[in-house]
């Protein structure tokens, strides 16, 4: 026998990312970011070695890889790692010269 109920709503989670859309190779970036920061909540490029977990705050410390090219800054769910956001990067070539 029920004795009392009430109605509930469950809503979708969702993230936002804000970050350089170009930046050096090597470099470290600042990615600002809302979500549910769940446990194991990380932003990063691609599911790598390039990361940073949410639970540090925001705005993440992101360093990127030697590699130039386009990639992709995803908010990840930890548990899962389901993607809730992402935007594109471009990551450039650094310039170097030498002098004797």
């Amino acid at each position: 026998t029920v004795l009392a109920s009430i109605p509930i709503k469950i809503v979708g989670v969702a993230a936002e990312l804000q970050a350089p859309a170009e930046a050096k190779a090597g470099s470290t970036i600042e990615v600002k970011w809302t979500g549910p920061d769940y446990e194991g909540d990380f932003v990063g490029l691609d599911v790598s070695v390039y990361y940073s977990y949410t639970r540090r705050g925001s705005p993440s410390q992101l360093t990127l890889p030697t590699k130039t090219g386009d990639y992709e800054i995803k908010y990840y769910i930890g548990r899962d790692n389901t993607v809730l956001a992402s935007i594109p990067i471009k990551i450039v070539g650094v310039a170097a010269e030498l002098q004797a």
